[in-house]
């Protein structure tokens, strides 16, 4: 397997994307309605799944200024001093 065969077979639930980004399940909800996060690409047993590079897109899309969110994901955010 390549490793983007690898990213597209990783389910991210939404537990860790509002984790990762340092945000609630109702504002996830609320960017997923604004169309600022995409809508979960499956649900497996009552949980919402993003695929790995539908996910990882998304990241690269923030760090590229593509939406203007209020605040930005800690992980996104420049660290001090640089």
């Amino acid at each position: 397997m390549t490793n983007a065969s690898i990213m597209d077979a990783t389910r991210i639930f939404t537990a860790r994307v509002c984790s990762e980004n340092s945000i609630g399940d109702r504002a996830l909800r609320k960017w997923i309605q604004r169309g600022v996060f995409p809508p979960p690409d499956g649900n497996l047993f009552g949980r919402n799944f993003w695929n790995g590079a539908t996910y990882h897109q998304w990241l690269a899309d923030v760090a590229a200024g593509k939406y203007s969110l209020a605040r930005r994901p800690r992980n996104l955010c420049n660290p001090k001093g640089a």
